[in-house]
């Protein structure tokens, strides 16, 4: 029986629950985007909108030299997750390196499922984000400020806790976490400049970050 190799082409989209770890090149760069459509009107005032209810973080890393095994690294690393197609995990020079805490909910007595979720904005227009890939050993859950150890579970790759038995109706339910962001590369081609005894100089790597 011959055995026919898949065509790259024909490769499904997936992610894979593998952090990025790399030391960014120092003129890395990185932020969150939002697409606001502008319209100028005949009054001369402005129609704004955009159809993003969350922003969208994206980065720009180099140019900068890596040695040769950070760049043996990254250059198999991308080719397993074949350029932009599979995503994969990173952790946001911005937001991570601490705990993030925040009130989830105020419990109804019913539901068992709380999605976790981060704060941004601010006070005058705050905004709650879904926290989709948090970093499993670091979550601790509160009801009413008392730390539970037992009575829940967390689906890791979706951020969703589930509570045995509903937690009491009007109790305010908290959480802290650290967490990754998933994304994927935003090139299907690596740019790298040999300088030398295997390393090189990498240039025009970005990532895009993938909702949920």
């Amino acid at each position: 029986m011959s055995v026919h190799p898949v065509s790259p082409g024909l490769l499904p989209p997936a992610f894979h629950p593998v952090r990025l770890e790399m030391d960014l090149p120092a003129r890395s760069q990185g932020g969150a985007f939002w697409h606001t459509r502008i319209t100028a009107l005949a009054s001369g005032h402005e129609a704004r909108s955009t159809r993003q209810a969350y922003p969208v973080r994206q980065w720009q890393f180099g140019p900068g030299v890596l040695e040769a095994e950070a760049l043996d690294h990254l250059v198999r690393f991308f080719d397993a997750r074949r350029g932009r197609l599979h995503g994969f995990l990173f952790a946001d020079p911005l937001l991570s390196g601490s705990v993030h805490r925040a009130d989830q909910c105020v419990a109804d007595g019913v539901s068992l499922y709380v999605q976790l979720v981060r704060e941004a904005g601010d006070a005058t227009a705050p905004l709650r984000l879904p926290v989709h890939k948090p970093r499993a050993s670091s979550v601790q859950i509160y009801v009413d400020d008392q730390r539970q150890d037992t009575g829940w579970s967390l689906e890791p790759h979706t951020g969703r806790v589930e509570f045995a038995s509903p937690p009491p109706d009007g109790a305010m339910i908290r959480a802290s976490f650290e967490f990754d962001l998933p994304v994927r590369f935003d090139v299907d081609q690596l740019e790298i400049q040999p300088v030398g005894r295997g390393a090189g100089r990498v240039s025009g790597l970005s990532l895009v970050e993938l909702r949920g």
